[in-house]
């Protein structure tokens, strides 16, 4: 093959939202419903293993691919492993509850396969790359990563290279222009999208040329190359996740300009205050889009990694780029055969994961987004119901609803730190340093920290609201066992009318014949009237004894708790006091009145009791006399 003088790997990483997913079901099966519509089609999965030839006869020399598989898998820790290669074939995936963090998928190449960008300008230039491999890798948090990996063979120019990477990588117009163009697409076409780009390769010959009618009427639109690649998973399903640009990976060799990227002067090396340099690594493809020295040269400082700066390779990582610069070597060509590999393999692997990474952080935040508890008053017809039926059975199972999302939500954050977020990923120095640096420049952590807050403070409101909720719910209770306790005080009170008739009418049989005048009433008329007003007063006793012990607030210890009907001066005295303090008290009022009648009964019928308890130990006597 011919000599490779810039490598380009564009990946687009988006959202899987399949319309038959409803958000419940479990990563596992999130993955198992995506794998099978890549099953069917001209995706092949692959399973990761070192050896590619099994019957290899003794001494046969193993391959470079081979060879380039074992580094790269023993380049990260175990658990990286775990994270980034699956070995299970395909129907052993979901054979057993084991659950896989993400899946690997290739398109078929052929030799010929190629990708052509058209670029307007005052001279129309036009780039074609060989396509060297097309892969999909899907994520248990519902993200996938498209990966294009393009080999230059014919242009050696670096102005060349920052095309092609800046102009591959846009997979729709950014913005329109406006003031009355004909075809307002054009505008972007004059800046960063190209005129035209032809995709022929993996079997699919497609022409993408950008017509304004295309976006306008369709937000959700792409490059209809990559539509048709992720065509299995429905593109309607598959949304960006960041902007117009695809996360881009470049390693170019270019031995005239590091040269004179890594010369020393007076403040350093060249490269902390290069215009190139700085293209380079932020992929501005006609000129840097920044105007201030000093900004400049600190993000430059800030996106440099520079371990290998004299030795000819100079790493920039920023928050969608991961460049690699090299000189070349006359010896035995290091940077071309091991850092060139590196970035296809290694570094490859450590941006889909941080890519990744950033990618579910933005997806999460989507969802956190659509969670809303939103509850809303129902108009109720009386004034008591509009005050406490705040809430109805519907708005409950709403709010369950939103609960529920928020707890599957939780889930998914939870395995997704657990399983996809790491603070180092392999032993090798550079790798951590990379990584690092990798990580501070996309922001990761701090946006993983501003989800976890943000999921915390959900959590917080969510108890509040079911808390409120439960309140309402115990209230809506109250009042509607205080409306019960109405209608049964309503039979309460027939009953009473009744029952203490029932009950004086036997009782009376018994204590009537033994109700004896006090002597002190002297003349006959008042005689004779005694056992009837005694009768009255005793069944009003009776009335206002069974209206007391029926109402609730009767049996308000804290407010009486000395003060029971039995105990008839003190209890007198006492709810006398308060009677005075509280008027209104209804109770308060009968049970003074109780108290009153219980007086009078002692009082008129001190003889009568006397009487009955005489009868009573007499009777007790003569049931006695037989048992000795």
């Amino acid at each position: 093959m011919s000599r490779i003088y810039s490598q380009h790997i564009f990946l687009f990483p988006f959202t899987i939202e399949l319309q038959e997913f409803v958000g419940e079901e479990s990563s596992r099966e999130r993955l198992r419903i995506i794998h099978n519509k890549l099953n069917n089609s001209k995706w092949e999965y692959k399973p990761f293993q070192i050896s590619l030839e099994v019957n290899r006869p003794e001494n046969f020399p193993y391959s470079d691919d081979e060879i380039w598989t074992y580094n790269e898998y023993n380049y990260f820790y175990d658990y990286i492993r775990d994270t980034l290669y699956t070995k299970e074939k395909s129907e052993e995936l979901f054979a057993d509850n084991k659950s896989h963090v993400s899946l690997y998928y290739e398109r078929e190449i052929a030799p010929g396969d190629e990708i052509t960008y058209y670029i307007k300008g005052d001279i129309p230039i036009q780039f074609t790359l060989k396509v060297d491999n097309v892969s999909l890798r899907i994520f248990e948090t519902g993200i996938g990563i498209l990966s294009l990996t393009l080999y230059n063979t014919c242009y050696k120019s670096f102005e060349d290279v920052l095309k092609i990477n800046d102009f591959g990588r846009r997979i729709y117009p950014q913005f329109l222009g406006a003031g009355g163009l004909k075809y307002p697409v054009d505008a972007t076409k004059g800046v960063f999208l190209c005129d035209k780009i032809v995709f022929n390769a993996c079997g699919i010959n497609i022409s993408e040329e950008f017509i304004t009618k295309d976006f306008v009427n369709n937000t959700c639109k792409y490059a209809n190359y990559i539509e048709e690649l992720l065509k299995p998973l429905n593109p309607l399903d598959c949304k960006s996740i960041i902007d117009d640009r695809m996360y881009t990976l470049c390693w170019h060799e270019n031995d005239d300009l590091m040269k004179s990227l890594k010369m020393n002067n007076e403040h350093g090396h060249n490269y902390e205050k290069n215009e190139k340099w700085y293209q380079y690594v932020f992929i501005d493809g006609k000129s840097p889009l920044i105007a201030h020295e000093e900004f400049k040269n600190k993000l430059i400082v800030q996106t440099t990694y520079n371990r290998f700066t004299d030795w000819g390779t100079l790493f920039g990582v920023s928050r969608y780029s991961f460049m690699c610069l090299c000189g070349v070597d006359p010896y035995n060509d290091f940077p071309y055969k091991n850092i060139r590999n590196h970035m296809q393999k290694q570094y490859y692997q450590m941006a889909v994961l941080l890519l990744a990474q950033r990618a579910s952080i933005i997806q999460f935040n989507n969802e956190i987004e659509k969670i809303a508890f939103q509850p809303t008053k129902i108009e109720c017809q009386n004034k008591e119901e509009e005050e406490n039926d705040k809430y109805n059975e519907e708005e409950f199972n709403q709010i369950l609803k939103e609960v529920k999302k928020l707890e599957n939500l939780d889930i998914r954050v939870m395995n997704f730190i657990n399983r996809m977020t790491y603070n180092e990923i392999t032993p090798q120095e550079q790798g951590i340093e990379l990584y690092n640096m990798a990580l501070e420049n996309m922001q990761i952590p701090n946006q993983l920290n501003i989800l976890k807050r943000k999921i915390n403070d959900l959590h917080l409101n969510t108890d509040q609201i079911l808390e409120r909720f439960s309140l309402e719910i115990e209230n809506k209770r109250t009042v509607s066992e205080r409306r019960k306790r109405k209608f049964f005080n309503k039979i309460t009170l027939i009953l009473l009318i009744f029952t203490p008739l029932t009950f004086y009418s036997t009782f009376a049989k018994i204590i009537k014949p033994l109700i004896i005048p006090p002597d002190w009433i002297g003349t006959t008329f008042l005689k004779n009237i005694f056992k009837p007003a005694w009768s009255i007063v005793f069944l009003l006793f009776i009335y206002l004894l069974l209206y007391c012990l029926v109402n609730d607030n009767y049996s308000n210890k804290k407010r009486y708790p000395k003060s029971p009907w039995f105990y008839p001066l003190r209890a007198l005295l006492q709810q006398f006091y308060d009677f005075k303090s509280v008027p209104d008290n209804g109770l308060l009022k009968a049970k003074i009145f109780l108290d009153v009648l219980l007086f009078l009964l002692i009082i008129l019928s001190y003889q009568t009791i006397f009487n009955f308890f005489g009868y009573l130990f007499t009777l007790i006597g003569v049931l006695w006399q037989p048992l000795q």
